[in-house]
C-alpha cells in the first residue's frame, strides 16, 4: 500500500503483541514532517475494536540500506491472531 501520496509504498509488514511494523521504500528526501500526524492517527482493528497504535512510533531507512521502515510500540499489548486490519492514512489493510 501507499502513504503521503505515493511517496512511501510499503511491502511488508510484521506484527506482535507489543510491535506494529511496515517495511517499503521511501521517494522523499529531507524531512518528512507529515509523516509523524499520519503514524499518530493509525490504528488497528482488533477482535471488531479500534485500538490506537500510539505515538511511541519511529521511521527511517533500516541498517540494510535498502528498506524504509515505519513502526510502533503498540499502545496495548495485543494477540496478533486478532488483528483484523491496520488503518493508516484512512487507508484499511484488511489481514487474513
Amino acid at each position: 500500500f501507499k502513504i503521503l501520496n505515493g511517496k512511501i509504498v510499503i511491502h511488508r509488514g510484521e506484527l506482535s503483541a507489543t510491535t506494529t511494523n511496515f517495511y517499503g521504500e521511501c521517494f522523499i528526501e529531507g524531512t518528512i514532517c507529515d509523516l509523524k500526524s499520519i503514524m499518530d492517527d493509525a490504528y488497528l482493528v482488533y477482535d471488531g475494536k479500534y485500538i490506537p497504535l500510539g505515538s511511541k512510533h519511529n521511521c527511517g531507512t533500516i541498517n540494510n540500506g535498502n528498506e524504509f521502515a515505519i513502526g510502533w510500540l503498540n499502545e496495548n499489548i495485543v494477540d496478533p491472531d486478532k488483528i483484523t486490519a491496520i488503518c493508516i492514512e484512512c487507508k484499511t489493510i484488511e489481514l487474513d
